[in-house]
């Protein structure tokens, strides 16, 4: 189940843009985090109105077997309008060339699955940590 890939992202600035992959969630940190990520899906549907969000399984590459590890890490970014396609190839690939890439600013952060009270829920708690961390993009100035 994809909510959005990569390459339709940019084509409209009217959708949800959040990329999660719940089929990559499952192969690293199994199907029970799986889940949770894809009982989250509809609430950070919520939070993606205005931003991109993007949330990635991640493991400490150090100690992979040690489920202490084991976490989701969120990245929020601007959506960026996208910008025309140059239809000759040879000087598309000058301009891609000399042309640095108009970066959006990000915030990123992670959960570990360790750290989690035991009074809340894998998808609520990642629902939270993506809010807060949505309002201090906005406060930092992210939008602008």
């Amino acid at each position: 189940m994809r909510v959005n890939s990569y390459s339709s992202c940019q084509n409209n600035t009217g959708f949800t843009a959040l990329y999660i992959n719940p089929a990559k969630i499952e192969q690293v940190v199994g199907k029970r985090f799986a889940k949770h990520a894809v009982d989250a899906i509809p609430r950070l549907e919520e939070l993606a109105k205005d931003v991109n969000i993007e949330v990635l399984p991640c493991v400490n590459l150090f100690h992979p077997e040690d489920l202490r590890h084991f976490g989701f890490k969120y990245v929020i970014s601007k959506i960026l309008p996208e910008k025309p396609k140059i239809k000759n190839p040879v000087k598309s690939f000058f301009v891609n060339l000399f042309k640095q890439k108009e970066l959006p600013p990000k915030l990123e952060d992670k959960i570990i699955f360790n750290s989690i009270p035991d009074d809340k829920n894998v998808a609520d708690y990642l629902i939270e940590s993506v809010s807060r961390l949505k309002n201090k993009f906005i406060k930092l100035g992210g939008l602008d």
